[in-house]
């Protein structure tokens, strides 16, 4: 996602432990770092089969030592894997330190004194395109995090391998229905999933005691304003304010050069209504990003549910460390557009952990994937990451009811928006009307939509 805000949340709720949160926007910047020794998402079920423990015969941790020996020996005594890993625009280390921690573990497992084994991460963009992975290939880690709805282009163009789930040992079903189904084509596994990246809505179950009260954006906020506390929605944030456009059914479509959006479309137009409609409660229950109704006023840096606010809409990545167990996650809520009450509809993304077809060393790679996909390790990313990783165990979880909940109505941002989309001057606009909110016309709206959707990034309004 584009910005984040910081959550302080609950252990206990999610005793389970992403805008979007890990990528999202643009640049294709590679950093690396190494350690050696001596990501509508709307799901589509790819399954024919089942790919489940019993049907595997697992290989052993000796096993499995003595093949990456044997490929280290037939290559010069050395192995140097890279992997992708997502940067984290909210400025944290958190993710890729918690996969060096795991390169170093696997090393120690699996190394040997007899020759060189290395792995590196190189920290990625996530808005990187498959096309910018094929163009990329011969420098393309050896295995990475995309996004779920990038494999299938990955797979028809031969640049990932299939997952080899003996190394693993375990079948696809120690993660939830819909993320398996999202990473399996024709019964073949290609990936296994990592985790979700959205937004969805936190509360404080003091404050809404009736699950009602956080259906919608208008009960949300008259409850927060009954006991004199604040939503929080960042509806001046791209990623956030898309929710609006996507509800109302705007048009989007993006090539690799271009997006096009229907700002100008009647679509537009009532999404725009609804936003403006809302700024009306701006100090009086809801605050979003730009406070007390001026642009450009103090930021908000931090939201915590406390003394000041009962709800906001947060980002997958800020849903860690949750404590303490008054707080609830759920699905988004419910706007109201041209008169009727209507699901909020996000952009979101499974991302996956995917290996590259013609690594140099491919059982290396297929067993660091593996080990990457280890229950014990994902639970360690939910809990020092994001919320939302998608294991079985987790699914009775309000995060993972949250995801599953949420599902129908998030929509990737392939085919849809590319980079230039979070720079075109949604934010601000979406700002100014609630800043004007009931004082704007159809009229004065449409004349400023040109004013502040800049051309020059490449946008084209249709």
């Amino acid at each position: 996602m584009k910005k984040k805000v910081t959550a302080l949340l609950l252990a206990a709720v999610l005793a389970m432990g992403m805008t979007a949160c890990a990528g999202g926007g643009a640049g294709n910047s590679e950093k690396s770092s190494s350690s050696g020794g001596s990501g509508s998402s709307r799901q589509e079920d790819n399954s024919s089969g089942g790919n489940t423990a019993a049907e595997l015969k697992a290989l052993t941790t000796e096993e499995i030592k003595a093949a990456i020996k044997a490929e280290a020996e037939a290559n010069g005594n050395s192995i140097q894997l890279k992997v992708w890993v997502p940067e984290n625009e909210s400025g944290s280390d958190d993710f890729v330190n918690c996969y060096k921690q795991r390169f170093n573990e696997f090393i120690e497992l699996y190394g040997d004194t007899s020759y060189e084994l290395k792995v590196g991460a190189a920290i990625k963009n996530m808005s990187l395109t498959p096309s910018d992975i094929i163009e990329k290939y011969d420098n393309a880690a050896d295995v990475m995090i995309i996004s779920a709805s990038d494999l299938s282009v990955l797979k028809e163009k031969e640049r990932i391998a299939e997952a080899e789930l003996a190394y693993y040992g375990k079948g696809m079903d120690t993660f939830i229905d819909e993320a398996a189904a999202s990473v399996r084509f024709d019964g073949t596994q290609y990936a296994y999933p990592v985790y979700y990246d959205s937004c969805f809505l936190v509360y404080d179950k003091n404050v809404y005691t009736d699950p009602a009260d956080t259906a919608s954006l208008d009960s949300l906020i008259a409850k927060a304003a009954e006991n004199n506390k604040s939503f929080y929605y960042d509806i001046e944030d791209p990623w956030q304010g898309s929710a609006f456009l996507l509800t109302a059914g705007v048009p989007m479509t993006a090539d690799e050069e271009k997006t096009t959006v229907g700002f100008e479309t009647d679509e537009a137009l009532s999404a725009y209504r609804s936003i403006a409609d809302y700024g009306r409660y701006v100090g009086s229950g809801l605050k979003t990003y730009t406070t007390e109704n001026e642009i450009g006023a103090k930021k908000a840096k931090s939201i915590d549910i406390g003394d000041e606010y009962a709800a906001y809409i947060a980002a997958s990545c800020d849903l860690k460390g949750l404590s303490p167990d008054n707080i609830g996650v759920a699905k988004l809520p419910t706007a109201r557009i041209n008169g009727e009450q209507q699901q909020l509809e996000t952009f979101g993304e499974l991302f996956c952990l995917a290996i590259k077809k013609d690594t140099a060393f491919p059982k290396t790679a297929q067993a660091l994937a593996a080990f990457l996909s280890e229950p014990e390790f994902l639970g360690r990313v939910r809990d020092e990451v994001t919320a939302f990783v998608p294991l079985r165990e987790y699914e009775n979880t309000e995060a993972i009811k949250a995801v599953k909940e949420q599902l129908p109505y998030m929509h990737s941002i392939r085919g849809k928006v590319n980079a230039n989309y979070w720079g075109c001057g949604i934010g601000d606009f979406c700002a100014w009307l609630l800043q004007k909110n009931t004082e704007l016309t159809d009229e004065m709206i449409r004349e400023e939509i040109p004013k502040r959707i800049m051309p020059e990034t490449g946008m084209k309004a249709s």
